[in-house]
């Protein structure tokens, strides 16, 4: 508690008994932080259980398109070189837009609109590119749209650590950021799989990209939100705050 007065001090700031009180919901008790969690705890509870596969899968889905962007960068119209140079660049737009945006329009809000955002981009520009036949000013089109998905692919992939942190709770949380980053690899595996397919047919890749994307940002909406609001100590106040009827603000 000195500790924290001695912060709070240096921000101007009078911390009170009652500001400490109203810290917690409640409080852990011995036996729940004495225990040792594992991922497989994530899935138990009930509500949790669709939380945390839903988090699996925003994971995978960011982890796919990501890798599956930036490997196929050389099939976009324009120079090789330039292309994968601008993918990279292109990256830091998007985490300035999601550090600016996260704390005024909320991490739910966020997620889904990134989520739709990259995935239509993807879709848009598979379809330029098909219907192009060589014009130029639609190709541009189509790899500007492709440069769009990767900007906010970017920006959830910053988000994505802050969602998952705050979601789940204090005795867990750990393992929980830990399974997502496993399915995160799982979406990256897939990539060059999926960027294989334009053997076939050349459309293919981008728009599998998109549907993942698009679907992301639908289930995306179904995470409560997060901001401005107490982040749960157990398992307990987590299936509490799933089901909306804690006092967390």
């Amino acid at each position: 508690m000195a500790e924290a007065n001695r912060f709070a001090a240096g921000n101007g700031i009078v911390m009170t008994p009652q500001d400490y009180e109203d810290t917690f919901v409640s409080r852990p008790t011995d036996r729940e932080t004495a225990r040792n969690y594992n991922c497989l705890d994530l899935f138990r509870p009930k509500r949790m259980r669709w939380v945390v596969l839903n988090m699996m899968f925003s994971w995978m889905v960011i982890s796919m398109v990501y890798y599956g962007l930036s490997l196929n960068a050389g099939s976009l119209a324009g120079d090789i070189y330039l292309n994968n140079a601008l993918n990279g660049i292109l990256e830091i737009i998007g985490y300035f837009i999601v550090q600016f945006t996260m704390d005024k329009y909320g991490r739910r809000t966020i997620m889904s609109s990134f989520f739709f955002i990259q995935g239509f981009g993807c879709l848009g520009s598979a379809a330029l590119k098909e219907v192009a036949n060589g014009n130029q000013a639609i190709l541009l089109a189509s790899t500007i749209l492709a440069f769009t998905g990767k900007v906010f692919n970017a920006g959830s992939f910053g988000a994505v650590y802050n969602l998952t942190a705050e979601l789940f709770p204090t005795v867990i949380r750990g393992n929980a950021v830990g399974l997502g980053s496993m399915a995160a690899r799982a979406g990256s595996i897939c990539s060059p799989f999926i960027i294989f397919l334009q053997d076939r047919h050349s459309w293919l890749p981008a728009t599998v990209f998109g549907v993942f994307g698009v679907a992301g940002g639908f289930f995306s909406l179904a995470y409560p939100e997060t901001m401005n609001r107490y982040m749960p100590q157990t398992i307990a106040e987590a299936e509490l705050f799933y089901s909306g009827k804690g006092d967390f603000t």
